[in-house]
């Protein structure tokens, strides 16, 4: 793993079974995993899963130590610099505005999707897992959110046909009086939506966008660019399906992924 974090929670890990006065093998035993993979995991050469964690939690009786330090602090290591400042945004916003052209937005990404996204890479997979808690948030309540997604996600393959039938379905299940989610047909009149996703956000009062691009993303603070921005995400509403006619086309095409 090569961080400091990452060396804590080793430490952590390391420093839980000497307590325990369990030995690798007894404890790699315990939680039905090999022992040179709790060995790599204290040495730092081998990061730890979401399942190794939670097992070593009730093996070791650590109250879940570890599954908080690879929630709260592991996940700060993967969240790249410029992504940062808007989770802070994400995490605090009243309301949420997303387009997304090509791939499910991260919020909203199953496990296994997200897992053939980022290379099955544990403490990627746990990081972006860990933002989804937004949604469930109680204080303060979760933001408002429409969701607007090209038909292009629903086809796009990501993993397997499992991987796809349960992303998509996810997206039917995730609507709610809270969030609506609305397709933009391949047959839309409009061509604003092509140039790429981006989010906008309500936080304080004031609205600040997310603009992503190949390289890195940008969140943006002007008023006039969040204006345009805002008249694009309108415009590209407007040829969205309603939320009933979208759910249906969502709940057809997670059908014929088989």
């Amino acid at each position: 793993m090569g961080s400091i974090t990452a060396d804590f929670y080793a430490s952590e890990l390391r420093r839980a079974r000497l307590a325990a006065n369990l030995s690798q093998e007894t404890l790699a035993q315990a939680i039905a995993y090999s022992p040179s993979l709790v060995t790599m995991v204290e040495n730092g050469r081998r990061a730890p899963s979401i399942d190794f964690t939670k097992r070593c939690d009730e093996a070791l009786g650590t109250g879940g130590l570890l599954g908080r330090i690879l929630e709260d602090l592991l996940t700060k290591d993967v969240t790249p610099e410029w992504f940062r400042p808007w989770v802070v945004v994400e995490q605090e916003a009243t309301s949420l505005w997303t387009y997304e052209l090509a791939l499910v937005p991260g919020l909203l990404q199953t496990e296994a999707y997200a897992r053939v996204l980022l290379n099955n890479d544990e403490t990627k997979v746990v990081a972006r897992l860990d933002r989804q808690k937004v949604l469930t948030r109680e204080k303060p309540p979760p933001p408002a959110m429409v969701t607007l997604i090209d038909e292009r996600v629903l086809h796009h393959p990501v993993g397997d046909a499992t991987v796809m039938r349960e992303q998509v379905a996810h997206l039917a299940a995730a609507v709610s009086p809270n969030h609506r989610i609305q397709v933009v047909p391949v047959s839309t009149g409009t061509y604003h939506h092509l140039d790429g996703p981006f989010v906008i956000a309500t936080l304080e009062g004031r609205e600040l966008a997310f603009l992503e691009t190949a390289a890195r993303g940008f969140v943006i603070e002007d008023r006039e660019l969040v204006s345009q921005l805002r008249w694009r995400w309108d415009t590209i509403r407007s040829e969205a399906l309603p939320v009933g006619q979208s759910v249906e086309l969502i709940e057809k095409v997670a059908q014929q992924w088989t």
